[in-house]
């Protein structure tokens, strides 16, 4: 393992992936990614999550941040047999009056960030969903630009171009300190070895507070449990 980096992205998760195909693209070299389990197949939330894309927030920069994710990850949607990207289109249902509100304030900030949107009657939503009873609904936010995402293909696909540009990763690759001098990161102490880094960027999701904490920084970070249904 080389000894010294322009860059090192701790975490090769669709963010880690994501974050060293742009700065590729932007003509960084010398960039090294290292992740702490299998590549592709990562041991955190990119290879768990269920992909699920939906586009309209309160935040204009989030939603932002999502139309951009939406394109961006159609252009690794290339192969039929695999698709890495299903258009599913988005539904938030309301059961009571004041949700069906509150999803019309939705439908505003998606047509205020360029989203289209629009809130659809009880049948109307039967009619997408047949599993949802039209009698206990009050309507839905139906947002047709809403996708579900294959993170292990994305994540296969994106580093592969970014790999092609120069980018190294890898794999089984623990970061157990960072060397800090004169009030910055110097380099990265890993099981495999020590790179000293110009940069260094952090994309751990949950585990992020760990390694700051080692130098005195902490990340205000709680992961949350969540629960989700898969029908076929």
């Amino acid at each position: 393992m080389q000894q010294h980096a322009r860059l090192v992205i701790i975490g090769a998760g669709i963010v880690g992936c994501s974050a060293a195909y742009h700065f590729a693209k932007l003509g960084w070299r010398d960039v090294v990614v290292l992740e702490k389990g299998e590549l592709l197949e990562v041991d955190g939330s990119s290879s768990h999550a269920p992909g699920g894309m939906f586009l309209t927030n309160s935040s204009k920069m989030m939603a932002e941040f999502a139309k951009y994710s939406r394109a961006f990850y159609d252009e690794f949607n290339t192969d039929p047999a695999e698709p890495a990207l299903f258009g599913t289109g988005g539904l938030e249902v309301a059961y009571t009056p004041e949700r069906l509100r509150d999803l019309q304030r939705r439908k505003g900030w998606a047509h205020a960030y360029g989203l289209p949107a629009e809130v659809i009657s009880p049948a109307e939503t039967t009619r997408l969903i047949p599993l949802i009873d039209p009698k206990i609904i009050h309507g839905a936010l139906y947002t047709p630009r809403d996708a579900v995402a294959k993170a292990v293909r994305l994540l296969t696909r994106l580093t592969r171009a970014a790999e092609a540009m120069g980018v190294v990763f890898h794999g089984h690759t623990t970061v157990t300190d960072l060397d800090v001098q004169n009030g910055r990161i110097a380099a990265v102490v890993t099981d495999q070895g020590r790179i000293e880094a110009e940069q260094v960027l952090l994309c751990t999701n949950i585990w992020g507070p760990l390694l700051p904490e080692k130098i005195g920084f902490r990340i205000p970070l709680q992961a949350a449990q969540h629960l989700y249904t898969v029908t076929t």
